[in-house]
């Protein structure tokens, strides 16, 4: 399933149902390097602890929806059955169409009770995610995660935070278009979701960010996080890293632009350990409390930053982003 130069092969293989499907059909298929002659039944024999559901919803199971989605890109299973889909009744098709069903269905559910789910509002795959942190939410700490696969938690490497990928659902058009084309409309209506690039990879309703002195430019605090947005958390007066009961212990990663009229500050609440805060972004303050005991600060320099001002930062008398070359321009 993967490989690193310094170390060769990774334990992990192509074997049960996820999105390597094909590999194996390419593999079976080499002139040169054929896999071998059971390669299908290995790949296959892990099936028993992916069916879920019974009769119509009967379904070879993965949580996220991208594994049914990828190798049908390249073959149309329509109609091909191998010894396993022949003795359940259906294709690889329909098995997608099925997890397209289930996918929508978990999310009209919505058992973690998150918020803008509903029957037209639905899509949990592999995406970007608003950070790996436990926060307040209804009552209970819920925990949050950036990259990650998502889907149904009562499926296969199930995982559910909240947060809504556009793509998976809009990837599933060929397999159940009668639900797709509504829930197409209705995240096109979502505040921040669709610009004219298109659909964000990722939306979050249900996180939110909640101070009030703090502005995240670009990213409306009304309407919750979205992907691939630049982050300006921008106060006039202080901004505060709460304790490990909100970030976690260990090393902190905080991926902004910073500006803090006043004050930086992380709160100190653990003096026999010093770990790392490192800020990939930009840091701007009056003052900087953030060193020890509880931190060393560690910044690198966002250089995209070299190109747009961080949203919601506020303009000097000197100098402006003036345009996209990269070019700075003196007032």
């Amino acid at each position: 399933m993967g490989w690193h130069p310094e170390s060769g092969l990774i334990p992990a293989n192509w074997v049960g149902f996820n999105e390597g499907m094909f590999v194996n059909i390419l593999a079976l298929g080499s002139a040169t390097h054929p896999g071998p002659a059971d390669l299908w039944q290995q790949w296959t024999a892990p099936y028993p602890r992916f069916w879920r559901g019974e009769g119509p919803t009967r379904r070879i199971a993965f949580a996220p929806l991208f594994p049914g989605q990828y190798s049908q890109i390249f073959i149309d299973f329509r109609g091909i059955r191998d010894a396993v889909m022949r003795n359940a009744g259906f294709d690889y098709f329909e098995n997608s169409r099925r997890e397209t069903y289930a996918n929508r269905a978990w999310c009209i559910a919505n058992p973690m009770g998150w918020d803008g789910y509903s029957r037209d509002v639905w899509g949990l795959s592999a995406c970007d995610g608003p950070g790996d942190l436990p926060l307040p939410f209804k009552g209970r700490t819920a925990l949050f995660y950036g990259y990650s696969a998502r889907g149904p938690a009562n499926e296969p490497d199930g995982m559910d935070d909240g947060t809504i990928s556009p793509v998976s659902a809009l990837g599933c058009l060929p397999f159940a278009p009668e639900i797709v084309i509504p829930c197409a409309g209705a995240l096109r209506r979502q505040p921040g979701v669709f610009d004219r690039y298109g659909f964000k990879d990722s939306f979050n309703p249900s996180f939110t960010f909640g101070d009030p002195k703090v502005d995240t430019g670009s990213v409306d605090p009304r309407f919750g996080w979205v992907a691939e947005d630049y982050l300006g958390i921008v106060s006039d007066r202080v901004v505060e890293i709460p304790g490990p009961a909100i970030t976690g212990g260990g090393d902190l990663e905080i991926d902004a632009a910073i500006y803090a009229g006043r004050r930086f500050v992380v709160t100190d609440i653990d003096r026999g350990r010093t770990s790392t805060l490192r800020i990939y972004g930009s840091l701007a303050a009056g003052t900087i409390s953030a060193t020890e005991p509880r931190y060393a600060t560690k910044i690198d320099y966002d250089t995209r930053f070299e190109r747009q001002r961080p949203p919601g930062f506020p303009s000097t008398n000197r100098y402006e982003v003036a345009n996209w070359d990269g070019q700075w321009t003196q007032r």
